[in-house]
């Protein structure tokens, strides 16, 4: 369970952060150039990035916002474009869901360890770091060449594994949520996701290693049928 929880929990947490983190929305709208493609000020490119954080938070009742483009001003998204913000904030809640519920199984199994066998508690919390460290870093291998050779099949399956509909395939000649935040933008995000869940793996994984190394990873000796381990003078 531990070794499972631990790097659902990582992932969560790391798409938690970049959900929330303003100053990544306007490194892809730098990057991109999205202001001078849109003609949209990158000002109000900010407010639009600000609304949707707010609104992933449960702290905006609608993704729609209004901008100002060419010095008129107009409401950013279409009704299409609106209905998939609703589902993209319903998959966003569920990792948000996943965070918690993964922290608490992390919490209540190192809990149990502490009570039920505090001297095995570092060497089996270092065993499942390693063990779940493994895998997932072997997950980000293969994830991450997938996204370098073809990151569209990889961007695909991702939405048809997550929406149940099509009203994420979007026209970047007038559908604003795709001209802000195209396939390039997502590509981005997946390398540093990545990148950072595999410095956190390492990071996590390295000290379970040197731990278990040092420890030789041998049980404790338990004298069995009550037979006393002092030295027979």
């Amino acid at each position: 369970m531990f070794a499972v929880a631990f790097p659902l929990f990582l992932i969560s947490s790391d798409l938690w952060l970049i959900v929330n983190e303003a100053p990544l929305y306007e490194y892809g709208f730098d990057k991109r150039h999205i202001a001078e493609e849109t003609g949209i000020p990158k000002d109000e490119l900010m407010k639009v990035a600000h609304h949707l954080i707010r609104y992933f938070n449960g702290q905006e009742s609608s993704p729609q916002v209004e901008v100002t483009r060419f010095g008129e001003p107009f409401e950013i998204f279409n009704e299409r474009e609106i209905v998939h913000l609703r589902d993209v904030k319903a998959v966003i809640r569920f990792f948000y869901l996943l965070q918690w519920v993964t922290a608490a199984g992390i919490g209540i199994y190192l809990l149990a360890l502490a009570i039920f066998r505090r001297r095995r508690l570092l060497r089996e919390t270092a065993r499942g770091l390693l063990l779940g460290g493994i895998g997932t870093l072997a997950l980000i291998g293969l994830v991450g060449l997938w996204a370098m050779v073809n990151f569209d099949s990889l961007f695909r399956l991702f939405h048809h594994l997550g929406f149940r509909n099509d009203l994420w395939q979007l026209d970047p000649s007038h559908d604003y949520l795709i001209m802000l935040f195209p396939q390039g933008f997502f590509f981005d995000v997946a390398l540093l996701l990545l990148g950072a869940l595999a410095a956190e793996i390492l990071l996590l994984s390295g000290w379970a290693w040197f731990y278990l190394r040092r420890k030789k990873d041998r049980p404790p000796y338990e004298p069995a049928f009550g037979v006393s381990d002092h030295k027979i003078v």
